[in-house]
């Protein structure tokens, strides 16, 4: 990265002004020394400053190798502790075996798509995971994550996350990914959120959650996001959001949408799969149009899930706006609007959910 001046073969100046000593661990030509050394390597791309503040992943080359490389290092050069990572504008092509980051990370792009001067992560492998993170205490945001929209994905993920413990997602575009974000996890995975993210074109799911070791824990939002399933190619992703355990999910302020190019089979798909009473799952205030399926479809298939709260929400939807099923107690649906076949159904539900005032077309 240019720097607007040369600074990398500055000498000490002699004069009554400069009161350091010239030598020891604070005299100047020691800091000097240090600043050089800093400065040359942020002109060469890569830049770490002893673990204070993080590191400058080197320049997008087109070369998958090399900038997976450039990643990588700027990862190593952070401190046991972690820090911050920020990539330069451009595209940075990660190869099928992608990046890992173990200490917790903040990566930050420069925007979500490249074309209009962001920063994306995009690999050509079918299969790749392009971001994976294990531990908690990770953030990545401004960033394009992508496959190339040649290519059909046939596994992997945009982001994998083993421990979504105070996890920030937030201005990420996700493009034609098997799964977008998955938030599979082995530790606690508590206090997560995922904001102001497009998840366009998935092959099965925008976002998915679980949580099987605490399958009581969680406390996740996603907010203010937006899901296509129109993009890369005439596909029906199985949903936009999916989570299978761990307490308290809330989505809210999120678009949901499909056309001619593909539709979500399911909105918001909500299945209990862990033997565990777990509570607090909350969908408001979202627009869910163009399904195939059901916009919400909240059930345990195992254990149960008390207190849903389904509330302000607009639907268009092929079969059911809302269908609860068993295993679900405290339920409020409230305040929708919409149309789908029969609009709701909750034949499965016991206790029946309580309903509010909801127009039906």
């Amino acid at each position: 990265m240019p720097l607007p001046e040369d600074y990398t073969n500055f000498t000490t100046p002699t004069g009554a002004l400069w009161e350091l000593p010239a030598t020891g661990p604070r005299g100047l030509n020691t800091i000097m020394a240090q600043i050089n050394a800093a400065t040359a390597a942020l002109a060469n791309g890569v830049f770490a400053n002893g673990g204070v503040f993080g590191a400058i992943a080197a320049a997008p080359t087109g070369n998958a190798t090399t900038d997976t490389a450039a990643i990588t290092a700027a990862h190593t050069a952070l401190p046991s502790g972690g820090g911050t990572i920020l990539l330069q504008p451009g595209i940075y092509v990660i190869s099928g075996a992608g990046v890992t980051f173990s200490k917790p990370t903040q990566l930050m792009g420069m925007g979500g798509k490249s074309n209009v001067g962001g920063t994306s992560l995009i690999s050509a492998s079918s299969s790749a995971t392009i971001l994976t993170l294990t531990g908690g205490g990770h953030s990545v945001e401004n960033v394009m994550v992508a496959i190339d929209g040649s290519v059909v994905p046939t596994a992997g993920y945009g982001i994998k996350c083993t421990d979504s413990t105070n996890l920030r997602i937030d201005n990420v575009w996700f493009y034609n990914l098997y799964d977008c974000l998955r938030l599979e996890n082995t530790g606690i995975g508590a206090y997560w959120g995922v904001h102001r993210c497009f998840f366009e074109a998935p092959v099965r799911y925008g976002v998915f959650f679980s949580n099987t070791p605490h399958p009581d824990t969680g406390d996740g939002v996603v907010s203010s996001c937006f899901f296509d399933a129109q993009g890369a190619a005439t596909r029906n992703p199985t949903s936009a959001l999916r989570w299978e355990s761990g307490g308290g999910f809330r989505v809210q302020n999120c678009k949901i949408n499909g056309g001619s190019g593909g539709k979500f089979v399911t909105g918001v798909d909500v299945n209990m799969t862990v033997n565990q009473a777990t509570a607090d799952i909350y969908v408001q205030n979202c627009s869910i149009e163009n399904i195939v399926g059901d916009g919400i479809w909240v059930r345990a298939t195992t254990g149960s899930i008390w207190g849903v709260l389904i509330t302000a929400n607009e639907f268009m939807a092929s079969n059911k706006a809302v269908r609860i099923g068993a295993g679900i107690s405290g339920c409020l649906v409230d305040s929708c609007i919409g149309n789908g076949s029969g609009a709701t159904d909750f034949t499965a539900a016991s206790p029946a959910p309580t309903v509010g005032t909801n127009v039906w077309n």
